[in-house]
């Protein structure tokens, strides 16, 4: 045994241990008074790195958890609204039954101010829940959650986002179908029967119009629309006119038609169902009646097929009375003069022509048509005969026996004088009204630019159009067309290559637009107008070069390339009426139809619900794994560390006393020395 005064080991190793062990004691309790195993880095750095990610998940997962119920909570205000516009439907769809009945004896314009002020009040409420075209929930709503990972190109933000698509769950009067775009006959005519001269009885017992059909019995309507739009192939609606002798009836035997043609199984025939367009009847101010087509979702065009149809648009072209004899209508429309005087021109009435007259430098049409009087009123043979302009603009020759007649004009003319060149114009037979059928086109949008001319492209040129619409939830689509030599040859050609870019897009938005033929009065193509059920979108016109090829906007006067033109809304009014009876029976068949589409917008509601509750299931699911899976590293076991600190304490009393015992032992060596 051996004994040191200078070093003293075992008081040495008595304090290390000591210190081992009131460290010990003093993480003990540490852990037992803050419940943490890891009360610091130092005691699990490793860990703590995993356990601090678990908690930044579950800081996640509750706010997503809350972002659910949120959701939740919006989308259930969202469902009350729908059933109270439900209700609201139920109201209008009475209303429109006790109006489509022929027994009602009361006043339907009441019944109308009604129904109309209950589609207001859906319009209200869509818009109050914000489920109107445009409206803040009506787009694919994100909503983040959590608790997601990266795969396969998903990256963790979008799989831990639900989508609630509410895009196409509109519930206001237009996307229930209550109110769209419309095409209304001419103002002003009256095919109802206060006109003893254009009924509908009228027109179908002038034989000038029914010598115009191409199935006798039977008018045709073409149609031009998103899916149904071939220039050279319409979509065409063959109305069968057998025990049509009203508006009503005729309102009737044309939505057949336009039933049976979109049953027809082609593809366009499909589109144009889609496009659910109807017949139905105008009142206006004045007590006039006039036939319209209505779609709520799709922009379209109508062009009467022959002068039945024609007439019933109400482009109607007075004649005179049989007494008066007969008349000629010229082909083209009659202009004012340029700036050259033209000199030796003249007339050929039945043969008799008239000595050359001079039309002056800038003469008005006025001034044409006087210009043309006194030239007939001084030839030997046409003094009973006159000039006149009708209300299309054409020139009509009225007199006793009006075979036909022609211009000749000068030879200082360019082939363009009054605006048609020389032609043989066929008289009409002397009968108290004559519906001509021009071709006239009556086509209707929600918006709709100016109309564009168009020059065929040739050689190398070509032009790009790039289209723009902004879809119902407000996020704009874009669409580069190209126009060549190849596909726009022609005016027709270049409509054609427009639609099938549109059509291929495969966006709804872009597909809901159509470019259709301008038609003047004359029946002759003059240029291209876009139309769009969309909220707004624009054209913008590339340039083809120093001479302009192509699409050009003449709205100033002058052929512009390069810049955009914005639509401009033409008509916000309700296409549903229940002011007399067939507007009312079609009023029931499309509130039929409104059901249904409320019905999907309920359902695209209630799918969001689910989806946010599976989603919250799956979070809280999470959150609590995690929060245990965290509390497995990071939560002391209170148990142990209670043992562990009786052990620490017990050892700390005996680390002291052996310590005061290693203190003690160098004083042994004072026995030695005495």
């Amino acid at each position: 045994m051996s004994f040191y005064i200078n070093t003293n080991i075992a008081s040495l190793q008595s304090q290390y241990y000591l210190q081992q062990t009131s460290n010990f004691q003093t993480q003990t309790i540490a852990q037992v008074t803050s419940g943490l195993r890891i009360v610091q880095s130092g005691n699990d750095a490793a860990g703590l790195a995993i356990a601090n990610g678990y908690r930044s998940n579950e800081a996640v997962l509750t706010q997503g958890i809350m972002n659910a119920n949120d959701g939740l909570s919006q989308l259930q205000i969202v469902d009350g609204g729908m059933s109270n516009i439900s209700q609201l439907l139920d109201q209008a769809r009475t209303l429109a039954t006790q109006s489509a009945s022929g027994t009602f004896t009361g006043d339907r314009t009441v019944l109308n101010q009604q129904f109309q002020g209950v589609l207001q009040e859906i319009n209200r409420q869509a818009q109050s829940i914000g489920l109107n075209i445009g409206g803040n929930f009506a787009q694919n709503l994100q909503v983040f959650i959590g608790g997601g990972t990266a795969s396969n190109g998903i990256s963790a933000v979008q799989n831990g986002s639900v989508g609630v698509n509410l895009s196409n769950a509109t519930v206001d009067s237009k996307s229930l179908g209550l109110q769209g775009v419309q095409a209304i006959g001419v103002a002003g005519t009256d095919i109802g029967t206060g006109s003893a001269n254009s009924s509908v009885s009228a027109i179908l017992n002038n034989a000038a119009n029914t010598s115009t059909e191409a199935n006798a019995g039977f008018t045709t309507f073409n149609f031009y629309g998103p899916g149904f739009s071939s220039t050279s192939s319409p979509l065409q609606v063959s109305v069968n006119l057998a025990g049509v002798a009203d508006p009503n009836s005729l309102v009737t035997a044309i939505n057949a038609a336009i039933q049976s043609a979109a049953n027809s199984g082609s593809q366009a025939a499909t589109a144009f169902k889609n496009a659910n367009i109807t017949a139905g009847l105008n009142v206006d101010a004045n007590g006039k009646t006039q036939l319209t087509f209505s779609s709520s979702n799709s922009a379209f065009s109508v062009q009467a097929g022959d002068a039945v149809s024609n007439a019933f648009m109400g482009n109607i072209q007075a004649g005179t009375s049989a007494s008066a004899g007969s008349q000629a209508v010229s082909t083209g429309l009659v202009t004012a003069n340029g700036g050259t005087a033209e000199t030796g021109v003249a007339l050929t009435v039945n043969g008799i022509t008239t000595a050359g007259f001079t039309i002056a430098a800038n003469a008005t049409v006025a001034n044409i048509v006087s210009d043309v009087n006194t030239a007939l009123q001084a030839t030997t043979g046409l003094a009973g005969y006159t000039a006149s302009l009708n209300s299309t603009g054409h020139m009509v020759i009225t007199g006793p026996t009006v075979a036909s007649f022609n211009v000749n004009p000068a030879a200082t003319d360019t082939g363009n004088l009054m605006g048609f060149t020389a032609s043989t114009n066929t008289a009409s037979n002397p009968v108290s009204n004559t519906f001509l059928s021009q071709g006239a086109n009556e086509s209707v949008n929600a918006t709709g630019t100016d109309v564009y001319n168009f020059t065929a492209l040739s050689g190398t040129n070509q032009q790009t159009l790039n289209i723009t619409a902004q879809s119902p939830g407000g996020s704009p689509t874009s669409l580069a067309v190209n126009l060549t030599a190849t596909n726009a040859a022609t005016l027709g050609a270049a409509v054609s290559a427009i639609n099938t870019a549109l059509q291929q897009s495969n966006n709804p938005t872009l597909q809901s637009m159509v470019a259709v033929e301008q038609v003047d009065s004359a029946g002759t193509a003059t240029g291209v107008r876009f139309l769009s059920s969309a909220a707004t979108f624009s054209i913008s016109l590339g340039s083809t070069g120093a001479t302009p090829q192509g699409l050009t906007d003449n709205s100033s006067g002058s052929a512009v390339q390069g810049e955009v033109n914005s639509s401009s809304v033409l008509g916000t009014g309700s296409t549903v009426s229940i002011a007399n009876v067939s507007s009312a029976q079609a009023a029931v068949n499309a509130l039929g139809n409104s059901v249904t589409l409320l019905g999907r917008a309920q359902a695209a509601v209630g799918q969001g619900e689910n989806e946010l509750n599976y989603a919250s299931n799956l979070a809280q699911s999470q959150l609590t794994n995690f929060s245990a899976a965290e509390a497995r590293i990071r939560d002391a076991d209170l148990a142990q560390a209670s043992a562990n600190l009786t052990k620490a304490q017990i050892q700390l009393q005996a680390g002291v006393a052996a310590l005061a015992q290693a203190n003690s032992a160098p004083q042994a060596v004072l026995a030695l020395l005495k």
